[in-house]
């Protein structure tokens, strides 16, 4: 607890900035991650023909993502 008595209010400041920053930086890493394995999924899907027909087409992926 003297560790924090001692920091200024600016210093807790930053300090939470920072580990903000870093939370935030991991789950846009995650998230990135996570849509890069639906978009390979989907496009690998929309290429398989299922009963003769395109499932799904590229387009509406690359609309899905933005």
């Amino acid at each position: 607890m003297k560790k924090w008595k001692n920091k200024s209010k600016v210093g807790i400041r930053k300090f939470v900035k920072k580990t903000a920053y870093m939370i935030e930086l991991s789950i846009n890493i995650f998230r990135g991650s996570l849509s890069c394995l639906n978009l390979a999924y989907k496009f690998r899907k929309s290429f398989v023909p299922k009963i003769g027909k395109f499932e799904e087409k590229p387009f509406e992926v690359l609309e899905y993502i933005s």
